[in-house]
């Protein structure tokens, strides 16, 4: 997903931003702590030129709303557009996010299908964030219905075939993350 943001042309440098306390998941002892975290992402940053890593919601401590964090990267790259990389499974909730008028009123939407979401529903929350004056872009690309979460799911049950970067999952077989004691 974060290949095929990088080569599009309105796209300058992808920010990856390691949540530090996500606000809609339990964290549980399946959840890796901020350093695993943070040195997973700078291995995936090392997949694009045009990625790095950032600590921004994890350098504000506590739950990481995303409209605190595009506030604060407003002030950072101030007159650049901010897009918000997501699944279509979140294009239908983004809306329903702590503060999702004014999210949605300051960046720009660059959504990915997965095959989990029904086609309608993900119309109809397009045409709503763009009622609400967000810009949302299509990035049509064939992905394969997978998170974070059915990753640490199939990791804790043994499952190592998964559309993990080798690099990654070297990384979290070494640490041995997500095994129900991270």
């Amino acid at each position: 997903m974060m290949l095929s943001a990088a080569e599009q042309e309105f796209c300058d440098k992808i920010l990856i931003l390691p949540a530090n306390i996500p606000p809609h998941k339990a964290v549980g002892n399946d959840f890796a702590d901020t350093n695993h975290r943070i040195n997973m992402c700078k291995i995936l940053a090392d997949y694009s030129e045009k990625a790095e890593l950032c600590t921004a919601e994890i350098d504000r401590g506590g739950k990481s709303y995303m409209i605190d964090t595009v506030n604060t990267l407003s002030e950072k790259y101030q007159g650049d557009k901010l897009w918000l990389l997501v699944g279509a499974d979140m294009v239908t909730t983004l809306k329903n996010w702590y503060k999702g008028d004014e999210l949605i009123s300051k960046i720009g939407v660059v959504a990915v299908g997965r095959n989990t979401v029904e086609k309608e529903k993900f119309q109809k929350a397009i045409e709503e964030l763009k009622i609400g004056g967000c810009e949302v872009f299509w990035l049509p690309i064939d992905t394969k219905p997978i998170s974070s979460t059915i990753i640490r799911e199939k990791l804790k049950n043994g499952d190592c075939d998964l559309e993990v970067p080798k690099e990654i999952l070297d990384y979290i077989k070494e640490n041995k993350l997500y095994k129900g004691k991270a």
